[in-house]
Formats: C-alpha cells, sequence, structure tokens
C-alpha cells in the first residue's frame, strides 16, 4: 500500500505532464487542499488558471466541485443557492451545485464582485466553514478549499480583509520556454483529467488530524522569528494570524512528506504566503534566502578580508624570517637578543591572527555545510521548489556553468582554510623549537667555547 508521499508524488508527476510548465504551483495546489486552506492565482488571461483547478478537482474521490465567473452583478443568491417556496409554503434555499453544497471552489475573476458579496465569502473560508448570515441563519459549507482567480489586485482595502483568509497566493505566468510552447501548440502533453492515485475523504482527515501531532522545534521557530521580524521591518505585512496559519501548513507539509517533524525546507513555503503586492514577491524572497544561507554581501567581505589579512601575514612572515635568520648568526651583542626576542613576540602575534582567520574561514564553511544540507531538505520536501541557486552554488538552476559577482565559490573558502590551517601549524612548531633554539645565552655560552 503506497504512503501518501508516494501517493501525492505520482500525482504531482502526472500533473507535470498534463500541465505544461507549471511544475512550481502544482505541489503548492495540492498542499493548499491538504491542508485545508485557500488560494489566489493571479496572472494575465489564458494562461490556464481555471483549467488547473478543474484538474486537481479529479485527484480527490468524491469531491464536489463549483465553479462561477464573477461579474460586478453577481448575487449571493448565485454562489450560495437560491430562494425556493416549500411544499408547506416557507421560504427556504436550495443549495444544491452552490458553494455550500462543494468541496473544491473556484472563484474567477474575484475582485469584480461587489463588496458585500466578498464580506459573504470572508464567512465561508473561515476554518470552521461556519457564520451566520441574516435571514438564513447559521450556513456551513463542506469546503475544503476555496481557489480565487484575478488578473490584478484591486487598489482597495478589500485585499486587507481576504489577506487572512487565503493563505497561499501565486502568480501564474505566460508558457516562457519555447520548447514547452511547441509542445502546447503540438498538443503534446495529456490531456485526461484522470489519475491513477486518488486522495480520499478518509485520508483527508488523517492528514488534518496527524499535521497537528508534528512537532516544531526551537531552532525553526527561531529562523521562523527572524524572517518574520526582517519582513516588518522591510515594510512586508503579515499579519500573525497568517503567521499562525503558516504553521499549520508547515506541519501539515511535514505530515504528508513522511516527517514526525517540521524541518527548515518549510520556511521556503513563505515565499507564496508572506507576499501581498507584486513589489514584495522579490524582496520575500530575498529575505527568506539570507536568514537561511546568510547575506551575500557580507559573506564575501568576511572572505575577501580574511584572504586580504592572510596574505599580509604572509608577507610579515617572509620578511621576518629573513631577519631572524641573520640574528641567528650573530649573537654577540644584547641588541641582537632585543631583536630576536621582539620577532619571536611577533611571531606569537602573527599566529594569533592566523588563528583568528581559520576560526572565521572555519564558520564560512560551517555556513557552507549547512547550506548544502539545506539543499537536501529541499530536494526531500516534496511542496518545496528545488532552489539550488544559492550563494555557495555557482550553478544557475538551469544547471548552466556561470559567473555571478554575488556567489561565492566555495574553492576559496577550502583552499584558504587549508592554507592558514598548514601555516598555523608551521608558525606552532616554530615558536615552540626555534626560540629554544636559538636561545642567546646558550649560543654564547657554545660560542666562548
Amino acid at each position: 500500500m503506497l504512503s501518501i508521499k508516494e501517493k501525492t508524488e505520482i500525482i504531482i508527476s502526472e500533473l507535470n505532464n498534463k500541465l505544461i510548465e507549471r511544475e512550481d504551483i502544482i505541489p503548492i495546489l495540492l498542499l493548499t487542499i491538504f491542508s485545508k486552506s485557500h488560494m489566489l492565482l493571479l496572472g494575465p488571461p489564458g494562461v490556464g488558471k481555471t483549467y488547473a483547478i478543474e484538474l486537481i478537482s479529479n485527484f480527490v474521490e468524491n469531491l464536489k466541485y463549483f465553479e462561477y465567473l464573477i461579474t460586478n452583478k453577481t448575487t449571493l443568491e448565485e454562489l450560495f443557492g437560491t430562494q425556493v417556496v416549500d411544499s408547506d409554503g416557507s421560504m427556504i434555499y436550495n443549495i444544491e451545485k452552490s458553494m455550500l453544497d462543494s468541496h473544491i471552489c473556484f472563484i474567477d475573476e474575484l475582485y469584480k464582485a461587489p463588496s458585500n458579496l466578498i464580506n459573504s465569502l470572508l464567512g465561508i473560508t473561515h476554518s470552521s466553514r461556519s457564520f451566520y448570515q441574516r435571514g438564513r441563519g447559521k450556513l456551513k459549507s463542506p469546503m475544503i478549499s476555496m481557489f480565487a482567480a484575478s488578473n490584478e489586485l484591486p487598489e482597495s482595502d478589500v485585499v486587507d480583509a481576504f489577506d487572512d483568509r487565503i493563505l497561499f497566493r501565486f502568480w501564474v505566468d505566460e508558457i516562457r520556454n519555447i520548447d514547452n510552447f511547441k509542445r502546447f501548440a503540438k498538443r503534446d502533453f495529456d490531456r485526461t483529467k484522470t489519475f491513477s492515485q486518488h486522495i480520499n475523504s478518509e485520508e483527508l482527515l488523517m492528514i488534518e488530524e496527524k499535521s497537528k501531532e508534528i512537532f516544531i522545534h526551537d531552532d525553526f521557530v527561531t529562523l521562523y522569528a527572524d524572517i518574520r521580524t526582517k519582513l516588518s521591518t522591510e515594510k512586508v505585512r503579515i499579519s500573525d494570524r497568517k503567521l499562525q496559519s503558516s504553521l499549520d501548513i508547515f506541519q501539515t507539509s511535514a505530515y504528508v512528506n513522511g516527517r514526525d517533524y517540521v524541518d527548515l525546507s518549510e520556511l521556503f513555503l513563505l515565499m507564496d504566503i508572506a507576499w501581498k503586492h507584486f513589489d514584495d514577491i522579490d524582496r520575500v524572497k530575498r529575505i527568506i534566502f539570507n536568514i537561511i544561507f546568510g547575506v551575500p554581501s557580507n559573506i564575501k567581505k568576511v572572505l575577501k578580508d580574511n584572504q586580504d589579512n592572510y596574505k599580509m601575514i604572509i608577507s610579515k612572515l617572509r620578511s621576518n624570517t629573513g631577519k631572524i635568520l641573520d640574528y641567528s648568526y650573530n649573537f654577540y651583542t644584547s641588541q641582537a637578543e632585543d631583536e630576536f626576542r621582539k620577532y619571536v613576540e611577533e611571531f606569537k602575534f602573527l599566529k594569533e591572527q592566523v588563528d583568528i582567520i581559520y576560526s572565521n574561514c572555519e564558520s564560512l564553511k560551517d555556513n557552507y555545510l549547512f547550506a548544502k544540507k539545506m539543499e537536501d531538505m529541499i530536494a526531500n520536501n516534496i511542496f518545496v521548489k528545488n532552489y539550488k541557486n544559492h550563494i555557495y552554488n555557482e550553478v544557475s538552476e538551469n544547471n548552466s556553468e556561470v559567473v555571478d559577482k554575488n556567489k561565492v565559490n566555495k574553492d576559496h573558502i577550502f583552499d584558504l582554510l587549508s592554507d592558514v590551517e598548514l601555516q598555523s601549524n608551521k608558525l606552532n612548531n616554530w615558536l615552540i623549537n626555534t626560540p629554544e633554539l636559538y636561545d642567546y645565552n646558550n649560543i654564547k655560552i657554545e660560542k666562548g667555547r
């Protein structure tokens, strides 16, 4: 029997064969359903937003799907059911095939809806899926997830009201790769809406319940808090409620991935959660990368400063070594002895500086090894894009060699570390053996004989 992760991997693979150049959004669409969350899809008309949602609604067994194109004249009854006269003459609402009777809902052109309609949608997207409406009493929906689509974000404050309810938001662009477009033009993809694997309602309930038991460790919380602080500093607004809901997403991701704990790869899911305006997209990504991998400019400066300091130390060592040899053959005056002792102290100081550089290089190495460990975490998380293009990786995400001034060549770190370690050992041996070998009094006695 296949695990939830194995089933999900097969479904993702089949979706990739059905949707061209949508590898990034497909896992998030599935995670939205697994976590019983909601998603806003943004993008120009004709990029397949509607088709993508119609398609994913087929991998859950016995699922009722509702789809509606909103206009500025859409009424509440069109979404929540129409008013009819019951057999006893009373007025009731027929909710069959409405949002109140559906598991997956797709609302196209969301922001063309009147404000009162959007306010009503706020209720149905609440985690309880229960809300009270005047004239109709308490309403409840079996809805798992709502997907909304729009060509643009409105400038009104209506976005703020939805921000806490619609957790994910994703920009869906036109097909960019020319080979992918040729496949699309030739219909060279799986155009069926069938899947070899399905998720049933019992499995969805199990995901919901088991995800609550997933452990969130302190190291994760620390980085999560750092990201929150940096987002606030850079004026990227995300509410505490949305941040709290994100933790539920992280736990769901961890469970479906077969872990009993949240790992740091889940933080990359914030790139599809934390942004509000289009200008925020790149800013959020940069903040998350900088918190996890380190600030590129800072890392490059640390490496360069230590490289420069090491070159300066080597230059001083070469100069002082020559002078030390001169004094070792001319130990007849107290001045020569004083000079020798002075250079010994200088060598001790240079040894301390070399050790500092070594410690800094060790930190750079540890940071690099952490980045590689993060690569493994990301690669094993089926919901996270495979972000390899970080500061320490000089291979671009299309696997071609690139020269990027914002990258750090790991070889420079390890080469410097090796050189510094070797020099530190040499200096240590010199300081142990040479002062004793060239002790002034001993040499003077020997030469006096």
